[in-house]
């Protein structure tokens, strides 16, 4: 039992075919939909992807194109109004009891605000082996695995006797992620796990997520703003926009030669060493539209610099253009 603690790769191996590469976790044309003020918001739109044992995706895009949502339907936090979610081959809202279970311990979250995602009234302890106690039973919840878990994300063991108001921010969230590797989990999402952290600190908090990424084997889905920290970390990014992928491609070929205007406007808008560099100003304008009343066509035409008439009658297709590379533009090339 107490073998579920250690920061080791998770059992993805077929003894016939050798490592699998099946996906872990598969979206099929997923879409979520709420009711604002009499009308439709569709905060997902058709999203389909999938992600295999040990890769890290990255998801990128502004503050309302769906990031969030999607992850929180991963983590059966949210219910899709269409389309299915499939963990291991099994649609995650047909689990029942052992099955439920054995998703809750293979799937964990590092979410934004380290301080409002762990109990205030709780010790450390008693927040990082929350999960274990209840996948696993109180026994598994020993004080050599606190200490454990505490020193595999830099924290001395004696942390778990304090509470999160005695931590910084930084050391806060190191605490949420020895919660969510706690399980040795097969996947673990990160929403923003940095962005409400100090410029100096997040540089270590990342480079603890790499390690243990590389320790455990764990799949990742990490969304963020900052496309840097997206580029370190990914291995395969997806671009959003107002709740519909863009694009999607490997991580470098992403960033050497995007393809979708939207793309490179963010890139664009990324600040440069040099803040006087020419550069600096991206070829996206105006706001973005409200995901209530949407662009028709081409959901991004209204502030494309490549827009034309058939951008406004026709939507495109996410079309593959490169070697696993796909972009939603008509002029894409």
């Amino acid at each position: 039992m107490s073998d579920a603690l250690n920061i080791a790769p998770p059992n993805t191996i077929d003894d016939a075919a050798g490592p699998s590469t099946a996906p872990l976790i598969e979206l099929s044309a997923v879409s979520r939909t709420y009711t604002v003020r009499k009308a439709e918001l569709r905060a997902v739109d058709r999203v389909s992807l999938a992600i295999k044992p040990g890769k890290v995706l990255g998801v990128v895009g502004e503050s309302g194109c769906g990031k969030t949502t999607l992850s929180r339907m991963m983590l059966r936090l949210e219910t899709p109004s269409s389309g299915v979610i499939r963990f291991r081959g099994t649609d995650i809202w047909d689990l029942k009891k052992e099955g439920l279970r054995d998703f809750h311990k293979s799937v964990s979250a590092v979410f934004q605000d380290p301080y409002s995602s762990l109990n205030p009234r709780h010790r450390v302890e008693q927040v990082v082996m929350e999960p274990v106690r209840v996948n696993f039973g109180r026994k598994a919840t020993n004080a050599g695995r606190i200490g454990e878990l505490l020193h595999s994300v830099g924290l001395p063991a004696t942390a778990g006797r304090m509470y999160p108001h005695e931590f910084s921010g930084g050391q806060r969230q190191r605490i949420a992620i020895a919660r969510a590797i706690s399980t040795n989990p097969e996947l673990i999402l990160l929403d923003e796990p940095v962005s409400a952290l100090d410029v100096s600190i997040r540089a270590q908090i990342l480079n603890l997520l790499k390690d243990l990424q590389a320790a455990s084997g764990a799949a990742f889905v990490f969304v963020a703003h900052d496309l840097g920290a997206v580029r370190y970390m990914s291995d395969e990014v997806i671009v959003m926009y107002l709740g519909a992928i863009v694009e999607r491609a490997p991580s470098e070929a992403l960033y050497v030669r995007p393809r979708h205007p939207y793309t490179k406007g963010l890139l664009e808008a990324s600040l440069p060493p040099d803040p006087r560099s020419p550069n600096l100003n991206s070829s996206i304008e105006g706001d973005l539209p409200s995901p209530i009343n949407p662009p028709s066509g081409c959901r991004f035409r209204t502030r494309c610099p490549l827009a034309a008439e058939r951008c406004a009658r026709e939507e495109p297709e996410l079309r593959e253009i490169d070697f696993d590379h796909r972009v939603a533009c008509h002029y894409a090339g």
